[in-house]
């Protein structure tokens, strides 16, 4: 099982998978439950203080 995190943001947002697709996939699908969560707040989503601001 492999685990991961997004850094660089307060928020907690992880993810996990048994191999390289589950773990993109989840990725994906845990950043996208992120920004709705911060949607239905009202709230701007944080973005990493550090990285490649072109992934945004």
């Amino acid at each position: 099982m492999f685990h991961g995190e997004v850094l660089g943001i307060r928020d907690v947002v992880t993810f996990r998978g048994r191999n390289d697709d589950e773990l993109a996939e989840a990725f994906r699908s845990s950043v996208d439950e992120y920004l709705d969560f911060c949607r239905e707040r009202g709230e701007q989503p944080e973005t990493p203080s550090f990285g490649n601001p072109g992934l945004r």
